[in-house]
Protein backbone atom coordinates (compact mmCIF):
# COMPACT_ATOMS: atom_id res chain seq x y z
CA UNK A 1 0.00 0.00 0.00
CA UNK A 2 1.06 3.45 -0.44
CA UNK A 3 0.94 6.82 1.79
CA UNK A 4 -1.25 8.24 -0.02
CA UNK A 5 -3.89 6.04 -2.17
CA UNK A 6 -7.30 7.09 -2.41
CA UNK A 7 -6.95 10.42 -0.92
CA UNK A 8 -10.58 12.14 0.62
CA UNK A 9 -10.46 14.89 -2.13
CA UNK A 10 -12.33 15.39 -5.58
CA UNK A 11 -10.57 15.65 -8.42
CA UNK A 12 -8.69 18.80 -9.73
CA UNK A 13 -9.99 20.22 -6.27
CA UNK A 14 -7.00 21.46 -4.05
CA UNK A 15 -3.84 24.27 -5.10
CA UNK A 16 -1.52 22.88 -3.11
CA UNK A 17 -0.05 19.36 -1.66
CA UNK A 18 2.94 19.51 0.66
CA UNK A 19 4.73 16.44 1.64
CA UNK A 20 7.22 16.87 4.40
CA UNK A 21 9.55 13.87 5.34
CA UNK A 22 7.06 11.66 3.86
CA UNK A 23 8.31 10.07 0.91
CA UNK A 24 11.24 7.93 2.37
CA UNK A 25 8.19 6.57 4.34
CA UNK A 26 6.31 5.08 1.37
CA UNK A 27 7.16 2.08 -0.49
CA UNK A 28 6.25 2.96 -3.81
CA UNK A 29 6.21 7.16 -4.85
CA UNK A 30 4.46 6.97 -8.52
CA UNK A 31 1.32 5.94 -7.02
CA UNK A 32 1.17 9.22 -4.36
CA UNK A 33 2.75 11.43 -7.37
CA UNK A 34 -0.29 10.31 -9.46
CA UNK A 35 -2.95 10.93 -6.57
CA UNK A 36 -1.48 14.12 -5.72
CA UNK A 37 -1.90 14.99 -9.50
CA UNK A 38 -5.13 14.11 -9.34
CA UNK A 39 -6.53 16.00 -6.14
CA UNK A 40 -4.48 19.18 -7.83
CA UNK A 41 -6.28 22.24 -9.64
CA UNK A 42 -4.60 23.35 -13.23
CA UNK A 43 -1.68 25.30 -12.08
CA UNK A 44 -1.65 23.27 -8.49
CA UNK A 45 1.68 22.41 -6.62
CA UNK A 46 3.31 19.73 -4.90
CA UNK A 47 5.79 20.61 -2.68
CA UNK A 48 7.98 18.13 -0.89
CA UNK A 49 10.89 18.26 0.83
CA UNK A 50 13.11 17.18 3.92
CA UNK A 51 13.56 13.46 2.57
CA UNK A 52 17.10 12.12 2.57
CA UNK A 53 18.35 11.39 -0.72
CA UNK A 54 19.96 7.98 -1.98
CA UNK A 55 23.21 9.40 -3.50
CA UNK A 56 24.49 11.01 -0.62
CA UNK A 57 23.77 7.95 1.78
CA UNK A 58 25.74 5.66 -0.77
CA UNK A 59 28.53 8.72 -0.83
CA UNK A 60 28.74 9.18 2.88
CA UNK A 61 27.45 5.86 4.93
CA UNK A 62 29.97 5.92 7.55
CA UNK A 63 29.43 9.58 8.61
CA UNK A 64 25.66 8.87 7.97
CA UNK A 65 25.57 5.87 10.84
CA UNK A 66 27.62 7.91 13.19
CA UNK A 67 24.75 10.85 12.54
CA UNK A 68 22.08 8.41 13.27
CA UNK A 69 23.88 6.85 16.35
CA UNK A 70 24.01 10.30 17.86
CA UNK A 71 20.79 11.53 17.39
CA UNK A 72 18.91 7.93 17.52
CA UNK A 73 15.63 8.87 15.77
CA UNK A 74 13.74 5.53 17.15
CA UNK A 75 14.70 6.74 20.87
CA UNK A 76 13.41 10.29 20.43
CA UNK A 77 9.83 8.50 18.42
CA UNK A 78 9.58 5.80 21.65
CA UNK A 79 9.61 8.77 23.98
CA UNK A 80 7.16 10.57 22.38
CA UNK A 81 5.25 7.29 21.78
CA UNK A 82 5.96 4.71 24.14
CA UNK A 83 3.88 2.67 22.93
CA UNK A 84 5.46 2.64 19.32
CA UNK A 85 6.38 -1.44 18.83
CA UNK A 86 10.73 -1.56 17.37
CA UNK A 87 8.61 -3.18 14.59
CA UNK A 88 6.54 -0.48 13.18
CA UNK A 89 9.41 1.89 13.70
CA UNK A 90 11.51 0.11 11.38
CA UNK A 91 8.89 -0.83 9.03
CA UNK A 92 7.91 2.97 8.39
CA UNK A 93 11.49 3.64 7.30
CA UNK A 94 11.17 1.88 3.50
CA UNK A 95 13.88 4.23 2.68
CA UNK A 96 16.36 4.34 5.34
CA UNK A 97 19.07 4.46 2.75
CA UNK A 98 17.20 7.46 1.37
CA UNK A 99 15.31 8.27 -1.53
CA UNK A 100 16.04 7.70 -5.56
CA UNK A 101 15.26 11.39 -5.95
CA UNK A 102 16.45 11.27 -9.87
CA UNK A 103 13.50 8.75 -9.92
CA UNK A 104 11.12 11.12 -7.96
CA UNK A 105 11.42 13.90 -10.44
CA UNK A 106 10.99 11.52 -13.70
CA UNK A 107 7.79 10.28 -12.30
CA UNK A 108 6.90 13.86 -11.38
CA UNK A 109 7.43 15.04 -15.84
CA UNK A 110 6.05 11.91 -16.60
CA UNK A 111 2.88 12.31 -14.68
CA UNK A 112 2.25 15.58 -16.39
CA UNK A 113 4.29 18.77 -13.77
CA UNK A 114 5.40 21.11 -15.84
CA UNK A 115 8.05 23.49 -13.65
CA UNK A 116 9.58 20.83 -12.15
CA UNK A 117 12.25 21.92 -9.47
CA UNK A 118 14.43 20.45 -7.34
CA UNK A 119 17.60 21.31 -4.53
CA UNK A 120 19.61 18.94 -2.21
CA UNK A 121 20.36 21.02 1.29
CA UNK A 122 20.94 20.65 4.93
CA UNK A 123 19.06 23.14 6.72
CA UNK A 124 16.78 20.86 8.74
CA UNK A 125 18.96 18.52 9.38
CA UNK A 126 19.86 19.53 13.05
CA UNK A 127 20.26 22.84 15.50
CA UNK A 128 23.52 22.65 14.47
CA UNK A 129 24.28 22.54 11.32
CA UNK A 130 21.45 25.11 10.60
CA UNK A 131 23.20 27.67 13.20
CA UNK A 132 26.68 27.17 11.09
CA UNK A 133 24.43 27.36 8.04
CA UNK A 134 22.87 30.88 9.56
CA UNK A 135 24.69 33.12 7.36
CA UNK A 136 24.26 31.40 3.97
CA UNK A 137 21.34 32.28 1.74
CA UNK A 138 18.75 29.61 2.80
CA UNK A 139 18.11 28.92 -1.13
CA UNK A 140 22.15 27.93 -1.62
CA UNK A 141 21.62 24.31 -3.63
CA UNK A 142 24.37 22.00 -3.48
CA UNK A 143 25.09 19.07 -6.17
CA UNK A 144 23.05 15.92 -6.04
CA UNK A 145 25.33 13.56 -3.61
CA UNK A 146 26.82 16.79 -1.37
CA UNK A 147 23.74 17.32 0.71
CA UNK A 148 21.42 15.21 2.30
CA UNK A 149 17.96 16.50 2.01
CA UNK A 150 16.02 16.28 -0.84
CA UNK A 151 13.63 19.44 -1.90
CA UNK A 152 11.02 18.55 -5.05
CA UNK A 153 8.73 21.31 -6.37
CA UNK A 154 6.44 20.41 -9.43
CA UNK A 155 3.30 22.27 -11.16
CA UNK A 156 0.66 20.39 -12.33
CA UNK A 157 0.22 21.30 -15.75
CA UNK A 158 -2.94 23.92 -17.05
Amino acid sequence: ACCAEGLPFRDASLDVVVAFAVLHHCFEHKPIIEEVFRVLKPGGVLYTDHDMDHRFMELFPLPMRLYRRLTDAEQRYRRAKSTLPTELYHASEVHEDGVDSGRILMVMRETGFCHVSHRYHWRGLNSLIDAGLKGLNQEISFPRGLAPLFQSVGVKSS
